[in-house]
């Protein structure tokens, strides 16, 4: 296999004043690879067997990557680390390029698409779908969901890796989630769903929402607590409806980009409502309040 040609996927991240790592995903392996801030080669560590980009940040001035898939063997340029479990795997670097520590986020089993991480300071997000069992965190915090019908999956760590609560919704997908900015320890979450689904259930703000068409998307916010504090379904019609892309601002502004086919209705009912029409296959991007 030629692994000389372009990358398929690659992150930078910056690490400080004097070097940047960056992680690159080929169509069999992983590596990431440590450059000076003029460009200049430092070293790289491989990561055989891990067929999964993985999410590469600093937290408190640690190099963390949080990878995704088969269990991995992370070869730096003095050590050795592996990963002995399926599942996430948060993995600690030092400024020399050795995996020095990792941390199993979730072990799973079964059919596990998970569809979006965040890594910053001010904690680790995860979400996607599943249908088979899932282990979330370790020890005191460890939380076990049992294979079931499809279903969501949002989990909240702290910067170490500490599981702080985790949820599911049925007939939910996320595709992409931030940690909020106002509340430590809460997410964002925006994703797809089909047919009559219930965010929340049995909590304070349980909220039903219900798509026009086959298919609906969705914007939700969970608190630190993992209790959801609301969910919002723009009303859309057609088959094509989806939000792909999300950024949040540091007062806790939700942008949120997508497609939408034919017709779609924002704020329903709100002083900003918005409907949009046209053709099939149509990019939109919305603001919400915090």
């Amino acid at each position: 296999m030629d692994h000389s040609r372009a990358p398929e996927t690659a992150q930078k991240q910056w690490i400080g004043p004097e070097e940047f790592a960056v992680n690159t995903k080929f169509s069999s392996r992983c590596f990431v690879a440590w450059y000076s801030a003029d460009g200049v080669f430092q070293h790289v560590s491989m990561l055989p067997g891990a067929h999964n980009r993985g999410y590469l940040a600093t937290i408190n001035g640690r190099l963390l990557l949080a990878l995704n898939g088969l269990t991995a063997t992370i070869v730096g340029p003095d050590s050795t680390l592996t990963t002995s479990e399926l599942g996430v795997a948060l993995v600690e670097f030092d400024s020399s390029g050795n995996a020095v520590d990792s941390k199993m986020l979730l072990t799973y089993s079964g059919n596990v698409g998970l569809g979006g991480f965040s890594l910053s300071e001010a904690g680790i997000q995860i979400t996607g779908g599943f249908t088979g069992d899932l282990t979330l965190g370790s020890g005191a915090n460890q939380l076990e969901l049992l294979r079931g019908p499809a279903r969501m999956l949002v989990a909240s760590y702290d910067p170490a890796g500490q599981l702080l609560w985790g949820k599911t919704t049925e007939q939910a997908s996320g595709s992409a989630l931030a940690a909020d900015p106002i509340l430590p320890g809460g997410a964002i979450v925006i994703g797809r769903y089909s047919g009559p689904t219930v965010f929340g259930e049995g909590e304070e703000e349980e909220t039903t929402i219900t798509p026009v068409a086959t298919s609906g998307m969705f914007v939700a916010r969970y608190k630190p607590s993992g209790d959801l504090d609301w969910v919002r379904s723009p009303s859309s019609e057609g088959l094509t409806n989806a939000f792909y892309e999300l950024a949040v601002g540091e007062f806790g502004q939700i942008a949120v980009s997508g497609v939408y086919n034919t017709r779609a209705t924002f704020g329903e009912g709100e002083a900003n409502q918005t409907r949009l029409t046209g053709r099939q296959g149509n990019g939109f991007t919305a603001v919400f309040a915090p």
